[in-house]
């Protein structure tokens, strides 16, 4: 499938070739020919030297100089020009020169363009796998079927290691960077120690939370410094430099302080990333002087259970989709056995970090309660396209341009989640149990703190009243607390039905890792100052927490002179007006003026009639331009109970000065004096509103499309779409001459399995268009008899069985690439090299690439594709060198064919880079797909072995990038969903009741919020008399559509889940 060779360009090839020739042929002769008489004949005696240097200038003795020098570079670059035209040519991974990194970068483009544009690389880079050395692979096998299970299991988590005593300030991200090399790979520590209970009594959910005196364990190829002196920690003072803090604390360099703070945030909201700017009060751990080497502590090793192969023949899928395959052990070239490379530690990609983008900073801390907020609303609107989807299409891809947005809301989203979480869940409590005294109030809080596991509401005046348990109050009656681990008996179905307490709670910022909220509404009127564009951003910011925040509830947000942006983030709240002189914002001022002697807090408790308590929140961060605001802000400030009404303004410092005076400063400060705080301002700019808004928009209003066609040019390709389904041609041009339909299960022709039972899983009915043919349509026709395909895709899926049989063999010895899942390769490569080098997600990433590019790609296809300018490269050839680079690392990682004696992976010196040989879970399923659609009553057994291979969904837990999937994955996952639907109906029809439940765990494990597949697994459930099990799904499909019970579900998945329960009562009676 490799493309014809394309011509190199000969201009350029002979412009690279002349300046070489220039440069290793042409500077010596120059030099000897222009130079030589400047040069002595022989070595100088000591005394030629003094008398040369303390002589007359005639300049000959600078002219010499400038000779010797000349000389010197030549031989550096003719070094360089050796080591790069041996690595190219022999496809070898480069040495890196120390020292020498422009003259071999300039070498290295010199002869990749004479050699080649799809050569090797054109750059040293760090400790690349060497070439390939065959070592035996682990045993592994497909495990038994998934028992189902009413929430899909996470994938196992990685052998244990070493354990870690969390430090004040430590984050999982700081403790992978410093004991595994890789922030990125905090998910590791997660997962290992998710749910572990710790000693006093927490435990590990959240990776934003985590407490000093934890202990962690870590993954084994961790690095745990041996006891050495304590680090302790500095504030900046003015004038201050990491120079002079390292010198006066003892280390030998700033370097240990920088690498250690990296990316933490800084005073005014930034994050720490430029050595040379430090900030005064910033504060910085530091490292221990003269630290200790670190030394490997030996893991922990879990047992395992053995796997079971499955029979040869036997089609049945496992009960739980296969583990993410284990990779192999190495042995190096002299016979020693390597480690595992799972347990190698992987050093950071430096030359490749990404800075962080500027809304990921913006959303990180005291933008965490709105990133979280963000999350929800995501999530919330996926799963109503998942619902949308229709049967044979898939989610649409998200556009290119939103990539960077979501990845930055989602990766911010989880530091917040737990503390918005606690935050709406405390409060609704707190309504739940004062509600139950008889003359029970709400306090009345002007602001909240949330400090770690504690949150404490600040009431506007002091109280008698004391709080009800667990809450606690303080000594001056100002405060009241809670442990948010403490349980106060409370159901979440009940807090969640309760009305928020405080709907105009918003972010001010964090100090110290406290996070502290503002409740608008008991303030009432809020002015600000500071630059107009400060200010601005100020207020959007205040308006996008309360457009998204959980607890806002029946809120409505005016937002005058700016804020159209935000709607898109949710129409329902935002009001976006022009001027302040607008008719109706006026007229709603007037109302809140007017309305008085309603109490706002009761009639939220007991949700009283009327609308009095629904607040209405006025942003306007510009100087007004009628007098109707301010008239209406001095109205409401006289009053001393709260009202709904809230009215945030922008004034000059002139005009006034009292305690909820906001003071924005050029360096990004917020000062609050009303609570004696010096904040970082939270800030949102106009274009990062629009942003976040289209983000939320298009996975609210976008609808399912087809699924793409197949790329290739085989027989199985040309009739396929990207999902393994027959085309919608194939399957009219089939049911025309179609004599009759035929059953997947067993060789009776029958009607199609939903029509023949009622017990068939019961679909809702979807909105739109009809999306074509479905994968129960496949089973209904006969095509082999109409068209002849069977015969034409039988024989090209030849080697199918094969592949298939080689895939499950522990002792093949073919690379193995895991897309089903987590990204994963199983190759024979040197994997203590690979690991050496830090870019093995880098090298899965580039293969994964090209094995879904059946043509392959060019070296500029690749570089585009794979978007090395994220690592700050934009010039071509850089983004050329970085492929380059790559491409070599993974090619002797995937090692060679013993089969032709080939690379698995080309060079690209004269066509594309192409894989050959190499299994892909991913093609398997396809080519399966596909076979059993053209086979008829005889496809059941290619779906459930299709089946079997998905051992997640598909490529999880994959890293930053992959922004050429272009919605790849979600074909995958709508392709698994219909074979799985296919599978359960059939299987059901013929009482088939362990394949049914293989399919149905599978899905879940896939797309566990599809409604479809949960209506799938109530039907599984039902027929397997598990009542209990089908409720809990039912519960689940309530919670997807973020209702309160069945009665907020659509009419037709009401009447889908009702049918499944009378079946299952008419079964039982």
């Amino acid at each position: 499938m490799t493309a014809s060779p394309r011509p190199l360009d000969p201009l350029r090839r002979a412009s690279a070739l002349v300046l070489l020739v220039i440069g290793v042929a042409g500077v010596p002769v120059g030099l000897w020919r222009l130079g030589g008489a400047y040069l002595p004949e022989r070595l100088p005696s000591w005394a030629q030297v003094t008398a040369a240097l303390s002589g007359p200038d005639t300049g000959a003795l600078f002219l010499g100089l400038l000779v010797a020098v000349g000389w010197a570079a030549w031989a550096l670059f003719a070094v360089s020009v050796a080591v790069e035209l041996i690595a190219q040519l022999w496809d070898l991974p480069p040495l890196r020169l120390p020292g020498l990194a422009a003259p071999q970068q300039l070498a290295g483009l010199l002869v990749a363009a004479v050699v080649g544009v799809g050569g090797a690389p054109l750059l040293a880079g760090p400790a690349l796998a060497d070439p390939p050395v065959v070592a035996e692979q682990p045993t592994e096998e497909p495990p038994p079927a998934p028992a189902p299970a009413p929430e899909s299991q996470p994938a196992a988590p990685a052998a244990a290691g070493p354990v870690y005593t969390v430090q004040p300030r430590d984050t999982l991200g700081r403790i992978a960077a410093r004991h595994l090399g890789d922030w990125a790979r905090f998910e590791e520590i997660l997962e290992l120690n998710r749910g572990r209970l710790q000693a006093d009594g927490g435990a590990l959910s959240d990776p934003g939370i985590i407490r000093p005196g934890w202990i962690l364990v870590l993954p084994p190829d961790a690095t745990v410094a041996a006891a050495g002196p304590t680090a302790g920690e500095v504030v900046v003072q003015p004038g201050e430099t990491l120079a002079d803090i390292a010198e006066r604390h003892g280390l030998n360099s700033w370097q240990p302080i920088f690498d250690l703070n990296a990316g933490e945030p800084t005073p005014g909201g930034a994050r720490f990333t430029d050595p040379d700017l430090i900030r005064p009060g910033q504060v910085l751990d530091l490292p221990p002087a003269d630290a200790p080497a670190p030394a490997p502590v030996p893991p922990i090793e879990p047992e395992q259970p053995a796997p079971a192969r499955p029979r040869e023949n036997e089609p049945t899928a496992p009960t739980s989709p296969p583990p993410s395959p284990a990779p192999a052990t190495t042995a190096s070239p002299s016979g020693d056995t390597g480690p595992d490379p799972a347990a190698e530690a992987e050093v950071p990609d430096t030359d490749e970090d990404q800075p962080a983008s500027e809304l990921a900073i913006v959303l990180s801390g005291g933008g965490a309660l709105l990133a979280a907020g963000l999350g929800a609303a995501w999530l919330t609107h996926r799963r109503q396209r998942l619902r949308r989807r229709r049967p044979g299409r898939r989610l649409a891809a998200l556009p290119a341009g939103l990539s960077a947005t979501q990845a930055a809301v989602t990766a911010a989203a989880g530091a917040g989640r737990a503390d918005y979480a606690a935050l709406d869940r405390a409060l609704r409590g707190l309504a739940v149990l004062i509600s139950e005294e008889p003359d029970g109030r709400l306090p009345d809080v002007v602001a909240a703190r949330l400090d770690g596991d504690r949150l404490d509401l600040r009431l506007h005046a002091t109280t008698d009243r004391l709080p009800p348990g667990p809450w606690t109050a303080d000594e001056t009656g100002l405060w009241w607390s809670l442990e948010l681990g403490e349980d106060p008996d409370i159901g979440p179905d009940e807090a969640r039905g309760r009305l928020a307490p405080f709907p105009t709670l918003v972010t001010l910022g964090t100090e110290g890792g406290r996070r502290w909220l503002l409740d608008l509404e008991r303030v009432g009127v809020l002015r600000v100052t500071g630059p107009a564009d400060r200010c601005e951003d100020f207020a959007r910011h205040l308006a996008a927490e309360l457009a998204v925040n959980g607890w806002s509830d029946l809120l409505t947000v005016t937002t005058v002179g700016f804020g159209e942006e935000l709607v898109d983030l949710a129409p329902d709240r935002m009001q976006p007006v022009e001027a302040s002189s607008t008719a109706d914002l006026q007229t709603e001022l007037t109302k809140g003026v007017d309305r008085d002697g309603e109490d706002v807090l009761a009639g939220r408790l007991h949700a009283a009639t009327g609308t009095g308590w629904m607040p209405h929140v006025v942003l306007a961060p510009h100087q007004p331009d009628s007098d109707q605001i301010a008239e209406s802000a001095s109205a409401l400030e006289g009053r001393k109970e709260r009202t709904p009404t809230v009215v945030v303004l922008a004034i000059e410092p002139t005009q006034g000065r009292d305690d909820w005076l906001l003071t924005l400063t050029e360096d990004g400060s917020l000062l609050v004096p009303a609570l004696d705080l010096q904040l970082p301002a939270p800030q949102l700019t106009a274009q990062q509103a629009r942003d976040i808004a289209t983000l939320l928009a298009f996975e609210r209003d976008t609808a399912d499309q087809p699924i793409p066609a197949a790329e290739g040019e085989r027989p199985w390709q040309a009739h396929t779409d990207a999902g393994g389904a027959l085309r919608d041609e194939v399957l009219l041009r089939g049911s025309d001459e179609s004599p009759g339909p035929a059953s997947l299960h067993g060789s009776t022709r029958h009607r199609s399995s939903a029509a023949q039972d009622n017990s068939a899983p019961a679909q809702p009915a979807r909105g739109g268009a009809s999306a074509g043919p479905t994968a129960d349509d496949v089973a209904s026709l006969d095509l082999p008899r109409a068209t002849g395909l069977r015969q034409r895709i039988e024989n090209d899926l030849e080697q199918l069985d094969r592949d298939l049989a080689d895939w499950w063999d522990p002792d093949c010895t073919r690379p193995r690439l895991t897309l089903l899942g987590p990204v994963t390769l199983r190759a024979h490569g040197n994997e203590q090299a690979v690991a050496r080098s830090g870019l093995r997600r880098r090298y899965e990433e580039t293969i994964a690439y090209l094995a879904t590019r059946p043509h392959g790609a060019t070296v500029d296809e690749a570089a585009t594709a794979l978007q090395p300018a994220r690592g700050g490269r934009t010039d071509p050839a850089s983004a050329r060198a970085y492929v380059h680079r790559i491409t070599a690392g993974a090619r002797a990682w995937l090692g060679t064919d013993p089969a032709t004696g080939d690379k698995h992976l080309s060079p690209g010196h004269r066509g594309p880079y192409t894989l050959t040989n190499v299994l892909v879970d991913a093609d398997l399923f396809r080519q399966l797909r596909a076979r059993a659609a053209v086979r008829g009553s005889d496809g059941m057994p290619d779906l459930l072995a299709a089946l079997q291979l998905v051992s997640g969904q598909p490529f999880a837990q994959r890293p930053s990038g992959y922004e050429w999937l272009d919605g790849l994955d979600l074909t995958l996952t709508a392709a698994i969903c219909d074979v799985a639907h296919q599978v359960i109906t059939a299987a059901l029809a013929h009482d088939d009741l362990d394949a049914a439940r293989t399919a149905s765990a599978t899905a879940l494990l896939v797309a566990p919020d599809d409604e479809r597949v949960l209506l799938d697994a109530i039907c599984v459930a039902y027929r397997g008399g598990n009542r209990a099990e089908a409720e809990t799904y039912v519960a689940r499909i309530v919670d997807v559509h973020d209702g309160d019970d069945e009665m907020d579900l659509p009419l037709s998945t009401a009447e889908a889940i009702n049918r499944a329960r009378r079946q299952y009562l008419d079964r039982a009676s």
